[in-house]
């Protein structure tokens, strides 16, 4: 007698002779994908992934300037000096 699963509606074919009979597996082995899972931390998940990403995306997209004038160097380091001997 030979047996042959088929797992996507899990049902089990028997073959003899000429004849194949089809049963089904018991309601308590029958489980959905998603069923096992908690819907709210996927669902945080979801919508964490898709915050980050989105905001990867536009700043890939859009990257921020780059070019910092003389004026902003001038004015940074100025700031550091002071807080330095501030220190000391």
């Amino acid at each position: 007698m030979e047996y042959k699963v088929n797992r996507k509606r899990n049902t089990k074919h028997r073959i003899s002779g000429n004849t194949i009979v089809i049963s089904k597996l018991p309601g308590q082995f029958q489980k959905h994908l998603f069923e096992d899972w908690d819907r709210r931390f996927f669902s945080i998940l979801l919508i964490s992934f898709l915050i980050h990403f989105t905001f990867a995306f536009y700043f890939a997209m859009n990257p921020p300037e780059t070019q910092v004038s003389e004026q902003d160097i001038k004015r940074i380091q100025e700031q550091f000096a002071s807080l330095v001997l501030k220190q000391d």
